[in-house]
């Protein structure tokens, strides 16, 4: 199996990382337009570097992709992609349009290709920590605070598409429900695309779930708290440590920590990402699901 990553940003030079440790050799190409770090990256791989993804493709002829450009990027780079029959990890959001993504998974489902998306969060073990806690039990509320200073990297789309459908896609992984209203009150400081958001919603399960995002914090925050009937679990996203509070009376209550199998959801999403190539079946953030979070994404960031 060939491997190549488009993108060496800061996701894409990680999964071109990852690969190189996660399957050596077989990680054959790497591309991006800036040549100054392409060359490095490919160096400190020992890979071969293209600045032109096409001649890429031509020459290494992958079996497998990760595309992490910029989202603007995505369906064109996917659909030559598909062209040439290869299995695709697209970053998160598939694409900035759910037509362009309908498209794109419908190349795919007739070519027996596999498409999966970048949701990391899904991988992280603080995540599956909370699922497994909350598993068979009614969940009343989820409240989740992604916030941090802007990057760089981002130049084409606001923050509900950039971080917000994050969560989106966590509140129906971890309901396992799907959304029945959301509501968005949103700021534009200073830019044209929405920097700040909070988003409301509810399940129809009867969750009620909320989102606090933006991009004006100094510090990252990457925070998840879970209201049961009987109990709140409280995750660290970053740290990825687990706490539930329970147990309340006369004022006091009791805490304790849930056991974390700490590792590295990237490298856990292409691990999985590489075995779902293996068996032809989508064990990853499957693209069908993908253009759910993306549609409620996009409904959000247009409503008034």
């Amino acid at each position: 199996m060939k491997i190549s990553v488009i993108g060496l940003g800061s996701m894409g030079k990680n999964h071109a990382r990852i690969y190189k440790e996660l399957v050596g050799d077989s990680l054959v190409g790497v591309s991006d337009l800036n040549t100054s770090l392409g060359n490095q990256i490919g160096e400190q791989l020992g890979v071969n570097y293209y600045s032109d993804y096409h001649k890429m493709l031509e020459k290494e002829k992958p079996d497998v992709v990760s595309i992490c450009t910029p989202t603007s990027t995505h369906f064109e780079i996917a659909k030559r992609c598909l062209e040439q029959n290869t299995h695709l990890l697209i970053e998160k959001p598939i694409t900035n349009n759910v037509d362009k993504a309908n498209e794109l998974n419908e190349i795919a489902t007739k070519k027996g290709l596999i498409i999966n998306v970048g949701y990391v969060e899904r991988f992280n073990p603080g995540v599956s920590a909370i699922r497994k806690c909350v598993q068979d039990k009614k969940i009343i509320s989820i409240n989740i605070t992604r916030v941090g200073p802007f990057p760089p990297r981002v130049s084409d789309v606001g923050i509900i598409i950039d971080l917000g459908v994050h969560d989106i896609d966590l509140i129906s992984y971890i309901t396992g429900s799907s959304f029945e209203r959301v509501f968005a009150v949103k700021s534009k400081e200073k830019t044209k695309r929405e920097n700040a958001a909070v988003l409301s919603f509810k399940m129809v399960d009867g969750t009620i779930a909320s989102v606090v995002t933006n991009w004006f914090t100094p510090f990252k925050v990457r925070k998840i708290e879970v209201a049961l009937k009987d109990s709140l679990i409280v995750g660290d996203l970053i740290t990825q440590e687990v706490s539930e509070f329970y147990g309340y009376e006369n004022s006091e209550y009791t805490t304790r920590s849930i056991h974390v199998d700490k590792q590295e959801p990237l490298k856990l999403e292409l691990g999985c990402f590489l075995e779902s190539v293996k068996q032809q079946k989508n064990l990853g953030v499957s693209a069908k699901e993908a253009i759910q979070s993306l549609a409620i994404a996009l409904d959000l960031t247009n409503s008034d």
